[in-house]
């Protein structure tokens, strides 16, 4: 874990932990940067961990806790390293393809196309691309559930 606080004072009788910048490796061992922040709200505290790279999207996880930024942090080291062990897309050949017919992510829009998609692996899809995707699977049976 890199300490790159700029104020390391407190606050509301916390001491500070955010953000932090911390390394993980994904399931093809390829290096990931995230950093934690941490906000406020009326009915707690929200942390997102967002990728750092040079592409327009990347990973992103969040976690809530109604207590404090530190107790949704575990939690939340949990889903990034959960999140970056499997891969869902298979992306060696010009067309996309499911690793093991499954698909998870979470619904994003695109600042550069103005368009909405899913987030796959730290990867945006666009609704052409998704559908290019499903179209093998043509017949097939599917669930689909949303959460927060």
């Amino acid at each position: 874990m890199i300490d790159n606080r700029p104020d390391k004072s407190g606050f509301a009788g916390h001491a500070v932990l955010f953000p932090l910048v911390e390394e993980y490796r994904d399931c093809a061992g390829v290096r990931r940067v995230f950093k934690i922040e941490s906000e406020q709200t009326d009915l707690g505290w929200m942390l997102t961990a967002t990728e750092q790279n040079d592409r327009p999207h990347g990973y992103s996880f969040k976690e809530f806790s109604t207590a404090s930024p530190a107790e949704a942090l575990g939690p939340l080291r949990h889903k990034i390293k959960a999140g970056l062990a499997i891969r869902y897309l298979d992306l060696s050949s010009k067309k996309l393809a499911l690793t093991h017919d499954l698909l998870r992510g979470s619904i994003a829009f695109d600042p550069e196309t103005e368009r909405v998609g899913v987030l796959v692996d730290g990867t945006f899809v666009s609704m052409k691309e998704l559908e290019e995707l499903l179209n093998s699977y043509e017949g097939w049976e599917f669930e689909m559930s949303l959460f927060g």
